[in-house]
């Protein structure tokens, strides 16, 4: 499957048929470029679910501007500095807005988002080392024929498997690394270090 970047965002937003997000699922397993744009498409939509729009009055920038004093414009000789200082002063905030919203951390934890579809499964759940391999611990919930959960996790590598109807313990094909169990199976590898 050739990259495409648009497939990715519709895979990610869940606007794709099955049969293509099960393709999609296996290139981007594959493909290390397709992997971190998902991932990045993920954490943008998480980030933008947390992001709070306030209403304002239609008149509040008249309001605004009639509380600021006028003041006649600096020299000419001065004006290139003070516009650079305006604009320093701008870009600064927005990085800093900008770094915050990526950086931010819920007490070093990071919220991991899990994913499988699967048209069949009556439940799934999400067991690993992070929850000491308890099946209960994280049910995940259906959207359609795709399931999710998110998890929150320390900074660290964790092994883990679904385990579809309570007995069926598949790897996720979406991993980007696996490790033999020793029970003949593989189990799934997510660094949140790389998230």
């Amino acid at each position: 499957m050739k990259c495409e970047m648009g497939r990715i965002e519709r895979y990610v937003s869940g606007d794709i048929s099955p049969d293509a997000s099960i393709l999609i699922s296996k290139h981007i397993k594959n493909c290390k470029d397709c992997f971190a744009y998902c991932n990045t498409l993920k954490q943008l939509g998480r980030l933008s679910k947390s992001v709070k729009i306030m209403s304002v009055s239609p008149d509040f920038t008249e309001k605004v501007f009639s509380k600021i004093p006028q003041k006649p414009a600096p020299e000419k000789e001065n004006a290139g500095f003070f516009f650079f200082v305006r604009w320093g002063v701008i870009f600064a905030s927005l990085l800093v807005i900008t770094a915050s919203l990526f950086l931010k951390e819920d007490n070093k934890n990071i919220k991991v988002k899990f994913f499988v579809v699967n048209n069949d499964a009556q439940k799934i759940s999400l067991a690993g080392d992070f929850n000491k391999w308890n099946v209960d611990a994280h049910k995940l919930a259906k959207n359609g024929n795709a399931w999710y959960v998110e998890v929150k996790l320390k900074p660290g590598r964790y092994q883990y498997m679904f385990v579809i109807d309570g007995n069926k313990w598949v790897p996720d094909e979406t991993a980007m690394e696996y490790v033999y169990d020793g029970f003949n199976q593989k189990n799934s590898i997510i660094d949140t270090t790389k998230i």
